[in-house]
């Protein structure tokens, strides 16, 4: 209890922060928004007061206190919430305002709202499928030069009313001239477009220019959206309490949608001003090298780290090249650190090289250079570390002396001839039993023999798999899907546990999609129940699984985007919908696809 209070008592004494949010920024007449006031580091602020705006009915809606703990210390944080209802249309500003917490004062900023009237449905008898959904693409630039990273952003508007999926698949891209990673979902909003209110989803993914030239990217876009569909008359869920309410009203259709063309020129790097040792660098980089030890004997070696850190290419970046002359004894960088995203646009490479020094008359190590094209500023630029002074001294160490011993000379004089050979010993310091059992011939000696090439045998079986499945990405999804769908089958079954029908329905989505995705080396949007079960079918599976796995598929789907719709089964429905996918996943493993 001590200990608690205490946390409390640290976290109110930090310094006081205040967030302002109202969400959403576009909604209808009559529709509701929820201002939140998020107030940290304040021990029992006081009630905020939102000034009145014209228009607006506003209403506190509550107050909610939460507490976390980390490895940097405790925080609490408690947040007013209120309720705004618009009752005309128009383009509204929430602030600029202060909010006073006794000592200390918050700025909070301007946020500006529109709302339209609520006759203007965006969603019309008659309207086309370009008027409720559309998709752009745009990229941070067009103008690029080769092996230059860059960002593409997809943005797709649904008209309110029009459900999406979560999965999207950018198709028809250009196969070459350009490298395209995976897009990453930024989030989504709203926003006003011709009076008509559109959900907003974003996605962005990092692209490489590979090759100079001239590109036009024309995809399709390919979705999935909910729509009404009628009830199925068999069914392997029958007769189960919960699913006939529940199930049956939606499926999951492909929508493709043509966004406008975007042109890309990319340009191959100049030639002019290019420096010597430039390697194919291109972007952003700083260049750190430090080198140790520097007091050392000739012939002793010098390690110098190399660190390059930035936004680029970063994965084709090599160390720069170190011109030490003939002073030194040079082998080659080695890398051994890397931290790279995933989307290998930008990170960190460490590496490393040894030099030996050969004779004690050198003083330093020149200056390194490591040189990358910068596409902000059209031009190379140069980084250098050095020079780094060191003291070398001689080599050190015992020196043994080479004797002769002449037969003519009765006397046995020796005679030093030089430093190459050692003496012979004139006996032996123990004499052994040579009938002794030698122990190199005993048993467990000669079996230790057989672990090398045992240890051999088995790295060669483990290099060969992993080569395989890296090399054949089909096979290493096949393995990695039913680990895939055992974890979405354990959120699902957690999700029950805690009476989180929204959570288990993802949860049971994710398995479906992850397994089936992996399973039959399926994009993300190519993972729908019509691919899907057309590739089993023509596998061998039987139709009743065929059926129960289709009809998961779409009652997944209705409970994932059809929300507060549709009604929720109990646990013992959730619980038997779990068993059934579990048995029909275990017969799709030993369908040939």
């Amino acid at each position: 209890m001590l200990s608690f209070l205490l946390a409390v008592v640290l976290g109110a004494s930090a310094t006081p922060r205040v967030e302002f949010d109202i969400q959403p920024r576009a909604l209808r007449v009559g529709e509701a928004a929820v201002c939140s006031i998020t107030v940290r580091g304040v021990e029992n602020p006081p009630p905020p007061g939102l000034p009145p705006v014209e228009g607006w009915q506003i209403s506190m809606a509550g107050t909610e206190r939460s507490f976390s703990y980390g490895t940097g210390g405790s925080d609490s944080a408690i947040t007013f919430r209120f309720r705004l209802v618009p009752v005309k249309a128009g383009t509204f500003t929430f602030g600029p305002f202060q909010y006073a917490m006794g000592n200390a004062t918050a700025d909070l900023p301007a946020i500006e709202v529109r709302v339209v009237p609520p006759e203007e449905q965006p969603q019309q008898q008659g309207g086309t499928q370009a008027d409720m959904l559309f998709a752009s693409l745009s990229a941070s630039s067009t103008n690029l030069y080769s092996q230059q990273v860059f960002d593409i952003t997809l943005t797709v508007h649904a008209a309110q009313g029009v459900n999406i999926g979560r999965d999207i698949a950018l198709l028809n891209m250009p196969s070459t001239g350009i490298s395209l990673n995976q897009f990453q979902e930024l989030g989504s909003s709203r926003e006003v477009m011709h009076n008509n209110i559109y959900e907003v989803r974003r996605f962005r993914a990092k692209a490489t220019a590979l090759t100079a030239g001239s590109f036009e990217f024309s995809p399709t876009v390919r979705l999935s959206i909910l729509v009404p569909r009628q009830r199925r008359q068999r069914d392997p869920f029958d007769g189960f309490p919960g699913f006939d309410d529940f199930f049956g009203r939606y499926e999951s259709q492909p929508v493709d949608v043509t966004p406008s063309p975007l042109a890309i020129t990319v340009q191959p790097l100049p030639s002019e001003g290019q420096p010597p040792g430039f390697s194919g660098a291109v972007g952003s980089f700083a260049f750190h090298a430090q080198v140790g030890p520097t007091e050392i004997a000739a012939g002793d070696p010098v390690t110098v780290t190399l660190s390059i850190s930035g936004d680029g290419n970063i994965e084709n970046v090599s160390a720069p090249e170190i011109i030490a002359g003939d002073a030194f004894r040079t082998y080659e960088a080695k890398l051994v650190a890397r931290d790279i995203d995933p989307s290998r646009a930008f990170g960190r490479k460490v590496f490393e090289q040894v030099l030996i020094p050969r004779s004690a008359d050198v003083t330093n190590l020149p200056p390194i250079a490591f040189s990358f094209f910068d596409p902000s500023s059209g031009s190379y630029r140069v980084a250098r570390q050095g020079p780094f002074p060191l003291k070398v001294s001689a080599a050190t160490g015992a020196i043994a002396h080479v004797v002769q011993a002449p037969g003519a000379s009765q006397e046995m004089q020796t005679q030093i001839l030089g430093t190459d050979i050692l003496y012979l010993k004139p006996a032996p310091s123990r004499w052994g039993n040579g009938r002794a059992r030698r122990w190199y011939l005993s048993k467990p000696f000669l079996v230790l023999q057989l672990l090398p090439p045992l240890a051999v045998g088995l790295l060669f079986g483990f290099i060969r798999r992993r080569t395989d499945l890296e090399t054949n990405v089909a096979k290493a999804r096949r393995q990695k899907a039913p680990r895939a769908a055992r974890e979405g089958l354990r959120r699902a079954e957690h999700a029950i546990r805690t009476a989180n029908m929204t959570a288990f329905h993802e949860a049971l989505s994710d398995a479906m999609n992850s397994y089936f995705g992996n399973r039959l080396n399926l994009a993300p949007g190519e993972v729908t129940p019509e691919i899907v079960l057309d590739a089993l079918r023509r596998g061998g599976l039987d139709g009743n699984a065929c059926s129960g796995l289709e009809m998961i598929f779409r009652r997944c789907e209705e409970a994932r985007f059809a929300g507060s719709a549709v009604e929720a089964p109990n646990a013992d429905a959730a619980r038997h919908m779990i068993n059934k996918l579990h048995e029909w996943l275990k017969k799709c493993e030993k369908v040939r696809v």
